[in-house]
């Protein structure tokens, strides 16, 4: 039997790290090129490619560093997405811009600019004729039409924009705005804001999970969890954490989701809705989970 395996990326070590996720024990390291803020993988998990001060490719069966992708001009990569044809949309923070990456030519074949500042994060549709950028720096939402390479608007949503989640069905955008202690709820399809949603100790992760029933919002200010109905978009539970939260990732289960603790080197792995610890992951410094491979 396959061990499954866990994916996390070390800020503070340049390294991607493997873990078997039943132990929860290091099982390999692997080096990256400068601070790795984000990562995506190939649709196979036979590859990863990771942002940090440049984007590093790494083969995951191999379990080595592969090659760099060099983005010029346009520096400090934030976030990644890999769409469903394979190309990958990385968000730059100088210039503010979001890229294209062909995998398989090794390039970066488009390039958006950003009118917002600090594109740290990014979703892009199924079938990638949209992407929508949050703006920590200016408070705002990019909608971009990818199909016909043009910006479609410019949400301005408040506070420090710094996740987003987009619901399956593609109609619904979660917006998390830091320090405005608000949720911001986007009509996806008619790029307006639709509702805000008040939520103390400053909303900085998100994570759509179970069919889009819960929405997990990681707290920075207060070092807390938080689940949020997305039927009645209410506030249903909350549970206060060694640390504050840094990233969420899901579990393929759609009942438990990984919690990142950057400032004790920790992840959770934790139950929906009821937010208990369900095991305790030591890692490398500033550990932000990626994905659980099976």
């Amino acid at each position: 039997m396959v061990a499954e395996l866990l994916l996390v990326l070390h800020l503070g070590e340049s390294s991607l790290g493997v873990y078997d996720a039943t132990t929860a024990q290091l099982v390999h390291t692997i080096p990256v090129s400068g601070k790795p803020h984000a990562a995506a993988l190939t649709a196979d998990q036979g590859m990863a490619v990771v942002a940090g001060d440049s984007l590093t490719l790494i083969d995951l069966k191999a379990r080595k560093t592969i090659g760099v992708i060099d983005t010029g001009a346009d520096t400090q990569p934030q976030a990644i997405e890999r769409g469903a044809s394979g190309l990958f949309y990385v968000t730059t923070d100088s210039p503010p811009a979001v890229l294209v990456l062909d995998l398989k030519k090794r390039k970066i074949v488009r390039r958006f600019n950003v009118p917002g500042k600090q594109p740290h994060r990014l979703v892009v549709s199924r079938d990638e004729f949209k992407a929508w950028t949050a703006n920590a720096g200016s408070g705002t939402v990019t909608v971009f039409d990818l199909a016909n390479r043009r910006l479609v608007t410019e949400l301005a949503v408040g506070g420090v924009p710094q996740d987003l989640a987009l619901t399956h069905d593609e109609k619904r955008l979660f917006v998390a705005t830091g320090t405005q202690d608000e949720v911001v709820l986007v009509d996806a399809v008619a790029n307006t804001v639709r509702r805000r949603i008040g939520l103390k100790g400053s909303p900085a992760r998100l994570l759509l999970a179970h069919n889009d029933r819960w929405l997990a919002v990681g707290l920075a200010q207060t070092g807390e969890l938080a689940l949020v109905d997305t039927r009645t978009l209410l506030e249903t539970n909350r549970v206060p954490l060694e640390a504050p939260p840094g990233g969420l990732a899901p579990h393929p289960d759609g009942d438990s989701l990984f919690v990142a603790l950057p400032g004790v080197n920790t992840i959770l792995l934790m139950s929906l809705p009821d937010l208990e610890k369900l095991k305790v992951y030591r890692t490398g410094a500033q550990p932000e989970p990626l994905s659980l491979l099976r």
